[in-house]
């Protein structure tokens, strides 16, 4: 069930039944009228004002999906080596980015457009350049079979926040390879999600048990 609420009324907009449970949710524009649900029996359900407009399959099992405004792509991390992209302009899937771990948790896109960020499954982190197509640069954070769980950009596209299937988090500098700060979750559980708080300035991750703010 998807359901999207309007805050200004405390009132609920609508909702929607799928048939599957949504991994991930992209908004494709701003009045959330048009929408793709990355369901998780390989499928991709495209939305609009009137509900369900289209829906198409891909070849994995797919853990995350962003959506590119500059190209109007829908790129979308499986249980593989290969990261997909649907071009919603123009119908079709293009040629996927090849990552060189064996299958991408997050994906993740600096808020400057044209770099994207893959946190793989051997604990690597790629940079890939959207305008060639190629990675730019890959860094082993993870090891000791320590997977990426979790990947956010910062607003000024700077530092990446990422988070390992041990409970760590570390703040990097896209410039260098020594993190900036390395803060661990006391329960050893995957990081599921990692944020920049724009306002306060303070960084926030979460694992099934708790969130800190640091």
């Amino acid at each position: 069930m998807l359901k999207i609420f309007d805050l200004e009324n405390l009132s609920l907009k609508c909702e929607r039944f799928v048939d599957a449970e949504i991994i991930r949710v992209c908004v494709l524009e701003n009045s959330f009228r048009k929408i793709a649900l990355l369901r998780q029996d390989r499928t991709i359900e495209l939305h609009a004002a009137y509900g369900k407009h289209h829906t198409v399959r891909i070849p994995k099992f797919g853990r995350d999906m962003i959506y590119q405004k500059n190209s109007c792509d829908l790129v979308v991390s499986a249980s593989a080596s290969e990261v997909y992209r649907l071009n919603l302009e123009q119908g079709r899937f293009l040629a996927p980015y090849v990552s060189g771990s064996p299958s991408v948790n997050r994906v993740a896109q600096s808020p400057f457009g044209c770099l994207l960020g893959f946190a793989g499954e051997d604990g690597a982190l790629e940079m890939w350049d959207t305008r060639t197509k190629a990675c730019s640069a890959r860094l082993e954070i993870g090891t000791n079979g320590t997977e990426l769980t979790a990947l956010e950009f910062s607003p000024n596209g700077l530092e990446v926040l990422t988070g390992t299937s041990k409970g760590t988090c570390y703040l990097h500098d896209i410039r260098m390879v020594k993190p900036l700060i390395v803060r661990e979750h006391p329960y050893d559980l995957p990081i599921h999600s990692v944020l920049f708080h724009s306002g306060s300035g303070n960084l926030l991750s979460a694992d099934p048990k708790m969130v800190k703010i640091w």
